[in-house]
């Protein structure tokens, strides 16, 4: 069994960063990523997608992510409560023309 993801889209809003109560902090990135199919009216249809980021990535994500990028984003799913939550491990980004 492998539990992974991987997502290619553009950055749907400014990240957020989040100081945690043990002192860490996660981050939290909204890729709107393109479904492979047109609806039934014809229309391509996105999904935007939260994805969570460990401490150890916030700085390069603070420092280069911005609204808009094309990125792509390596991770893990995970199960909670709530729901399943989406684990980034790692990003890329994409050159635009």
């Amino acid at each position: 069994m492998y539990n992974y993801f991987l997502l290619i889209g553009k950055v749907s809003e400014k990240p957020v960063v989040e100081e945690l109560k043990d002192g860490k902090r996660k981050c939290v990135i909204k890729l709107s990523v393109a479904r492979s199919f047109m609806d039934y009216q014809g229309e391509r249809v996105s999904d935007v997608l939260e994805i969570q980021f460990c401490d150890f990535m916030i700085d390069f994500i603070e420092d280069n992510i911005k609204k808009g990028n094309m990125v792509m984003v390596k991770g893990r799913m995970q199960a909670t409560e709530q729901g399943i939550e989406l684990i980034g491990e790692k990003i890329m980004f994409f050159n635009q023309a």
